[in-house]
């Protein structure tokens, strides 16, 4: 009996993007809105807004705030690694 040649944890394909010369911040693309070669981080739990509270004590980068001061108020745990939560931050980007 031959084994399937498939493996088993096979995390999806990204589409290919090409990329251009400019498309890379530090070579003077512009990264005020989000593109199609700019993914945004969604909150893990609602998966709708875009993830900004990260947890300092872990540094996980999860949160939406909704979802962040629904956390806060119950578990006080990251929801991706488990670990408490003593404070939060706001992540900013440019």
């Amino acid at each position: 009996m031959q084994a399937d040649p498939t493996p088993l944890n096979v995390a999806p394909s990204r589409p290919n993007v090409p990329a251009t010369e400019n498309s890379h911040p530090r070579n003077g693309a512009s990264s005020q809105s989000p593109s199609i070669t700019e993914p945004v981080g969604l909150c893990i739990i609602c998966q709708d807004q875009e993830a900004i509270m990260a947890g300092t004590d872990c540094g996980h980068l999860a949160m939406c705030t909704s979802c962040s001061d629904a956390v806060m108020s119950s578990s006080r745990k990251c929801p991706l690694c488990r670990r408490g939560i003593e404070r939060l931050i706001r992540i900013y980007k440019l």
